[in-house]
Order: C-alpha cells, then sequence, then structure tokens
C-alpha cells in the first residue's frame, strides 16, 4: 500500500488530495478540475500502476471511477456516482477507468 500511494501521489497535482477510503480503494478529489481533465489524470495514473514492478507483489492493476461535482448533488450522492462507476470497472474488464452516470 504504501508503494502504491507513493506512486499515486507522484501522478496527482499539488492541488489534489488523496486519501485511502477503505481497504484497498482510495479517493482524489480534484478541485477546479473538468471531467475530461480529471478521466485523462486517472487513466495516467492507471497506467503508470500497470508499469510499475512492485517490491511485493510484482504486478498490479487497477480500476478506477470518475465522477465531476454537480453544483445541486450532495457529497453523498457524488460518493454514491463514483462508487457504481468503481464497481463498474471493477466488474468488467478490470484495469479501467469508468466515467460515472
Amino acid at each position: 500500500m504504501q508503494e502504491f500511494s507513493k506512486i499515486a501521489k507522484s501522478q496527482i497535482r499539488q492541488t489534489d488530495q488523496l486519501a485511502r477510503w477503505g481497504g484497498e480503494e482510495f479517493i482524489i478529489a480534484m478541485p477546479h478540475t473538468r471531467l475530461d481533465q480529471a478521466l485523462t489524470l486517472a487513466e495516467r495514473a492507471r497506467e503508470t500502476v500497470a508499469a510499475h514492478n512492485f517490491s511485493i507483489v510484482g504486478s498490479l492493476t487497477t480500476s478506477m471511477g470518475v465522477a465531476g461535482y454537480r453544483l445541486d448533488e450532495t457529497p453523498i450522492a457524488l460518493l454514491e456516482r463514483v462508487d457504481g462507476a468503481l464497481y463498474r470497472a471493477k466488474t468488467g474488464v478490470r484495469n479501467q477507468v469508468e466515467r460515472a452516470a
């Protein structure tokens, strides 16, 4: 987890925040970022993780859900949408970035 966190942090901007969200899940908050930019950053992070040789486990893949905040949306609703996208990414092909509905 520490090695993954270090790689994830290297892929985000200074204005972004990385936080662990349970067992093997993380959240990256990207303030003032358009959805297309967030998708690009997520894809770059996914590719970097997939290309890295982790010291203990070798290779890893990552599945990600990405959502943009809607003006009238509660934080809970945003998390539910991004969690749905993450679930679709995990149950699909895996090692992919899925956009929230």
